[in-house]
């Protein structure tokens, strides 16, 4: 377990250390870099399903798409070749951690990046293209080697990942085209979301540069991605799970705006200012912790997700049993498959039949 989830661990912690590193250096402001941090450490759409605390894959693919888009805004801010390869390298390993869901990123940055002064520079420059092209080489070399091993691959990828996953549902559930925006608000950011409009906002006033610039960058980043991945016929929560870093340091501008706000012309003391930054962190950290509880309960009886419970306090006991049957309640079960091989490596058998065949006998 700890192979499969420790990647994703990681990759959370990373994310939200870019996002302080940014907050300091790129916004000029360890507030914000702090409070940005603590937002997506805190925002259910970061932690929930799929995501930080969990042994998929899109935990890393956010890691790769925030670092590739932060590097492309220092690269438009700065003209600095070595971020524009330094995003392109990013890039490149969000695509082969995930394919497709990382193309997304590209409308969603090119219109953030036309909100820029330095943006439209690097939409004319040919390197900004060449560099996408070369990101796009070792999936395609993937591609042709998984092919080359078994036949047929291109034409699964094509369908799963792809043309077929945009134009058709192809799982069970259907949400519908709103569910991104729906879930941005809430639980996405939780007790968050009220600051995400202030952090737009901030987009369009006469405050300082690197702020306004960057609410104009993060907002049309946003709005693009959401609009994309509604547009797919196939929709699953976690995949707005990207645009959440950006989401978190908009909030915590949002939130630097209102305590400056509070000290300088509502003249607030710094104690009630202080008390207020507290209690606005200790809710939604209480509300999540509350919110994993709730989960963890429901998991246990959930037919996808039991199994993790019930399968693994097996190899503890003594004597062990030499098998063990295990009745499959859905068709396809990835986490039953992951506990069976776990129990035949502590050295139990498991024989797995399907609830058919146990309604049967």
């Amino acid at each position: 377990m700890w192979a499969i989830r420790l990647p994703s661990a990681l990759a959370a912690l990373v994310t939200a250390w870019l996002l302080y590193r940014f907050g300091c250096y790129a916004l000029r402001s360890r507030f914000v870099g702090t409070f940005a941090a603590l937002i997506l450490a805190t925002s259910p759409g970061f932690n929930g399903t799929h995501v930080a605390r969990f042994g998929d894959y899109d935990a890393l693919l956010t890691l790769g798409l925030t670092a590739a888009t932060l590097s492309w805004y220092h690269y438009a801010q700065e003209r600095q070749a070595k971020q524009l390869w330094l995003g392109a390298g990013w890039f490149s390993l969000a695509l082969l951690t995930k394919s497709a869901a990382a193309v997304v990123l590209l409308p969603a940055v090119a219109a953030g990046l036309l909100a820029l002064p330095g943006g439209r520079w690097v939409v004319w420059q040919w390197r900004t293209y060449l560099s996408i092209l070369l990101s796009l080489i070792p999936l395609a070399l993937f591609y042709i080697l998984r092919e080359a091993a078994v036949p047929g691959y291109l034409a699964a990828v094509w369908f799963n990942d792809w043309y077929g996953r945009f134009s058709q549902h192809i799982v069970t559930m259907n949400y519908p085209w709103w569910i991104y925006a729906q879930r941005l608000v809430f639980p996405g950011l939780l007790t968050w979301s009220w600051l995400l409009p202030v952090g737009c906002w901030l987009g369009f006033t006469s405050g300082p540069a690197p702020r306004r610039q960057f609410a104009q960058f993060a907002s049309l980043h946003i709005l693009v991605f959401l609009v994309v991945i509604s547009l797919a016929r196939t929709r699953l929560t976690w995949y707005s799970a990207p645009i959440y870093p950006l989401a978190a340091l908009l909030c915590a501008l949002g939130l630097q705006f209102l305590s400056q706000q509070a000290r300088q012309h509502w003249h607030w003391p710094i104690p009630v200012v202080m008390s207020l930054l507290t209690v606005t962190f200790a809710v939604p950290a209480s509300l999540l912790l509350q919110h994993e509880r709730t989960r963890w309960q429901v998991e246990k009886a959930d037919p996808m997700l039991h199994y993790g419970y019930q399968l693994p306090p097996l190899l503890a006991t003594q004597p062990k049993p030499r098998t063990v049957t295990i009745v499959q309640e859905e068709r396809y079960n990835a986490g039953l498959l992951f506990y069976a091989s776990v129990l035949r490596a502590g050295g139990i058998q498991p024989v797995i039949i399907k609830r058919a065949d146990s309604s049967s006998q």
